[in-house]
């Protein structure tokens, strides 16, 4: 279903020729576009307009646009006709009679005719006669009363009104200028004229100073007058017409007929400009219908329908075109039919194997996606099972790290190790080894006491010690642990000062010691054990830098013991050959084959 709106088309000509009274004709057409583009229907009309209109440019404008109305705006010169611009902007006069046949040809278009000149109702009553509303001006009509009574009249149709509607309010708008000219635009209808006669004689009155008539801007009150034509110069150029319309009998003059043309006008004597009228007076029909009829076989196709035949018939007699000219026409149209129907034969044909192309390259494309598919489900169903085997390996491998880390883990005393496990994994070094200490009394039953003693070294369990150290040794890289601190300990020949330089818990440090009295004083370098705090937690330290025992909280072993010996056994309690009271001789990770 289409819901456009029919859009009602306005053609505007505008005439105002050279050496008359120029007229407001821009603020005319500016204000009634203004008026249609606040009405309400705006959107039902178009307006198309045609500056310094020529008497060609009537029928080409009307053709081009078909319009429902056509307003004229310019000068009227009464019964002598409405005034246009020939070629060179001078005036030209367009009488009754050829109005009333030019729109006779296109009634069946055009619905209104508006003539906004002084003394138009002559030509209007000549146009009634085949046009249903046309409006004229049986005097002359003032500037402001025309654009007045237009601007009425537009705004009323805009609103959705008739055209007798319109007409009274355009009327109705001079008046309630101030302006007493209300009475001089006249409707007519083309139902109320049948049969007259037509008066063309105006009535005269006393004109406003504004009027819109014929008057020329030069010492002359009348129309400047063309020159009579000779008997002899009607002869010559009726001579050279027949030889256009000899040559122009299928609408085209080519270079050959030119040149026979132009050697014909020198011959007798023309002027370019009586040649160049010839030629267009004898040309501008065939073009007319030449392009009417291509218009409508556009439209419709070839053969034409009954009412287009009819309608390029009444043009073919309103201009006297030879049967020659039409007849050729329909020749190019049958073959321009036959040529589109050959056209489209072949283009179904290409249709039909595009899509037969079509139809086996989407067989040969469905083909190729079954044996992608089939291929991918094959794939699929392998990696499937690649993945089926790699998850079971995959658990496999973690039930197996899983035992292997509970394996790790082994305790004799039933001490969890998995803290310790997790913060040396971290590289929290200094909270592994407070963890150390934590879990070495948990395993020598010595929470409350808080520290161990000699006895509780001796019968460390083996196992938790074994623990221990392989923890520290993996995760320092082999850096850190008991056994680490056995081998650095053995290395060094059992030197107490060698071992804490070679961990790096042993600093040196410059002192002045004074001698005789304080007279003389030396520099000595004195070494000094590192206490807990002066630690390094982290891979860059040395080798067996960790764990750390020397807390006086960690190792007791008797209050007759010297710093030494405390920190000795604190050093590497486990490592060491303890001697002295109750020493067995042998430290407890040879004991424990660590």
């Amino acid at each position: 279903m289409n819901d456009e709106i029919p859009v009602k088309k306005i053609l505007v000509l505008l005439a105002n020729p050279k050496g008359m009274k120029q007229l407001r004709l821009g603020d005319e057409i500016r204000d009634i576009e203004e008026g249609l583009r606040l009405a309400k229907q705006r959107d039902s009309f178009k307006i198309e307009s045609a500056k310094a209109v020529r008497v060609r440019d009537i029928r080409r404008s009307i053709l081009d646009h078909d319009p429902y109305i056509v307003h004229f705006s310019g000068h009227g010169a009464g019964e002598e006709g409405l005034i246009f611009e020939d070629n060179t902007g001078q005036q030209k006069l367009v009488d009754a009679a050829a109005l009333a046949g030019l729109f006779d040809l296109f009634a069946d278009k055009v619905e209104c005719v508006l003539l906004n000149a002084c003394y138009s109702e002559i030509q209007a009553k000549a146009i009634a006669q085949h046009i249903n509303y046309v409006i004229g001006m049986s005097h002359e009509i003032g500037e402001k009363a025309a654009i007045e009574f237009a601007v009425g009249f537009y705004d009323a149709l805009g609103a959705g009104k008739n055209v007798e509607f319109a007409y009274k309010l355009g009327c109705n708008a001079i008046s309630t200028a101030g302006i007493r000219e209300h009475l001089t635009p006249q409707l007519l209808r083309k139902e109320d004229l049948q049969g007259e006669s037509i008066n063309t004689t105006p009535v005269l009155t006393s004109p406003p100073q504004d009027a819109r008539k014929a008057s020329v801007v030069s010492s002359s009150p009348t129309l400047i007058p063309t020159p009579p034509v000779t008997k002899q110069e009607e002869t010559t150029i009726t001579k050279y017409r027949q030889k256009v319309e000899e040559f122009a009998s299928d609408g085209v003059i080519d270079d050959i007929e030119s040149y026979i043309l132009n050697d014909l006008q020198k011959k007798l004597g023309l002027t370019d400009e009586q040649a160049c009228a010839v030629q267009e007076e004898v040309l501008e029909p065939l073009k007319i219908y030449k392009q009417q009829f291509t218009k409508k076989v556009a439209e419709q196709g070839y053969p034409l329908g009954e009412k287009a035949e009819a309608e390029l018939k009444k043009l073919q007699n309103y201009y006297e075109i030879k049967d020659e000219f039409v007849n050729l026409l329909k020749q190019e149209g049958e073959q321009q039919e036959a040529e589109k129907l050959r056209q489209q034969q072949q283009a179904q044909k290409l249709q039909r194997q595009r899509e037969q192309q079509e139809a086996q390259r989407q067989q040969e494309a469905e083909k190729l996606r079954q044996q992608e598919a089939e291929k991918r489900r094959q794939q699929e169903q392998v990696e499937a099972q690649r993945l089926q085997r790699q998850r079971e390996q995959n658990e496999a491998q973690r039930l197996q790290q899983q035992k292997q880390k509970t394996n790790d883990l082994l305790s004799e005393k039933g001490v969890d190790y998995t803290k310790l496990r997790d913060l040396l994994a971290a590289g929290k070094w200094k909270d592994a080894d407070q963890e150390t200490l934590a879990v070495m009394l948990k395993a020598a039953g010595r929470e409350e006491e808080g520290y161990l003693d000699y006895n509780s070294i001796e019968n460390f369990p083996c196992t938790d010690l074994r623990t221990i150290d392989q923890l520290w040794v993996k995760y320092s890289n082999g850096r850190f642990g008991f056994s680490v601190q056995k081998r650095i300990w053995e290395s060094v020949g059992k030197d107490y000062n060698k071992f804490g330089d070679r961990v790096g818990w042993l600093k040196y440090e410059k002192v002045v010691i004074e001698k005789w009295f304080g007279l003389k004083q030396q520099e000595t370098n004195e070494a000094r054990w590192l206490q807990l705090d002066d630690l390094t937690y982290n891979l860059s330290a040395s080798e067996g830098h960790l764990p750390f025992f020397a807390r006086r909280n960690a190792l007791k072993w008797g209050e007759d013991e010297d710093w030494v010996r405390f920190f000795l056994v604190g050093l590497c309690g486990f490592c060491f050959e303890l001697g002295g009271s109750g020493s067995s001789g042998s430290s407890r990770l040879v004991n424990c084959n660590i």
